[in-house]
């Protein structure tokens, strides 16, 4: 492999792929258990941005990341199903969760928020489709537009002004979107988005979510990279070692901690042991 040759030439060490492989394998196992303690820090935090895309594990595969403040985690699954996603994620936890309209994601937590990056390409694409776009859609334009700089302005607010403007959105998407439209294009806009009134405007309500689910979005961006160079992988374990140590060093990034720093504890040499 590259990776092997690079070593051979760069720093003497001759060690073959299948080396590489299993030298991987036995840093994820040593690094379990801070995989886990991952795992359970995004649980504990407010905010969940969640994204998914294909994968390949000698077949068809998905691919789920979980992105809080400072955690980031990946995981491979064989299907992209609410039940595999609440492997993760429980319907019972308390926090928002911060995902594009997927079906999966439908009522598999209590608090949620739409991406308005994925509603205002909806709105974009009925624009350009409907016979009269300002007559209805223009007014849905304004009114997303207007929850993020209300987003954004509501520190400078009274409570009582918050509040008040809080209100006027939820009487106003009750008012654009409960009467079908004749329009088919605004048809379709309207029930896309009466179908998620609920999660219309959960990120005014929450200091720390977001209109958007770009920070999912931006971490998925390694994972997209590193599919297009593998392909994906051969065996389910070598997947979820991937994946493990792929959670590790992304999150050490994003909290400008050197990874070889994080992980040299946890794989200091030791006498050998069963599974070590």
């Amino acid at each position: 492999s590259k990776t092997a040759r690079v070593l051979k030439e760069l720093c003497g060490l001759s060690i073959t792929r299948g080396g590489l492989l299993h030298l991987f394998a036995r840093m994820g196992r040593k690094l379990t258990p801070a995989a886990g303690a991952l795992h359970t820090e995004l649980l504990a935090g407010p905010v969940i941005h969640s994204d998914e895309t294909s994968w390949w594990v000698n077949e068809s595969a998905s691919l789920w990341v979980h992105a809080g403040p400072q955690v980031t985690l990946y995981r491979i699954v064989a299907h992209r199903s609410r039940a595999t996603f609440h492997e993760t994620i429980a319907p019972d936890w308390r926090g928002v969760l911060v995902s594009d309209c997927l079906s999966v994601y439908d009522t598999a937590t209590v608090l949620q928020h739409k991406c308005y990056a994925h509603h205002l390409r909806a709105v974009k694409t009925a624009a350009a489709a409907a016979h009269d776009p300002a007559a209805w859609i223009g007014p849905v334009h304004a009114m997303l537009k207007g929850a993020m700089r209300f987003k954004e302005e509501q520190h400078t607010l009274t409570k009582e002004e918050r509040a008040g403007r809080r209100r006027a959105f939820d009487l106003l998407a009750h008012t654009l979107l409960t009467q079908p439209r004749a329009d088919p294009a605004e048809e379709r806009l309207r029930v896309r988005l009466d179908k998620q009134r609920d999660h219309l405007f959960t990120f005014l309500d929450h200091s720390a979510v977001e209109a958007t689910n770009n920070l999912a979005e931006r971490e998925l961006c390694p994972a997209v990279i590193a599919r297009k160079l593998s392909c994906g992988h051969r065996t389910a374990a070598g997947a979820e070692t991937w994946a493990l140590l792929s959670s590790l060093v992304r999150t050490c990034a994003r909290r400008a901690t050197d990874f070889a720093d994080f992980a040299r504890p946890a794989l200091l040499l030791a006498p050998s042991c069963p599974g070590g």
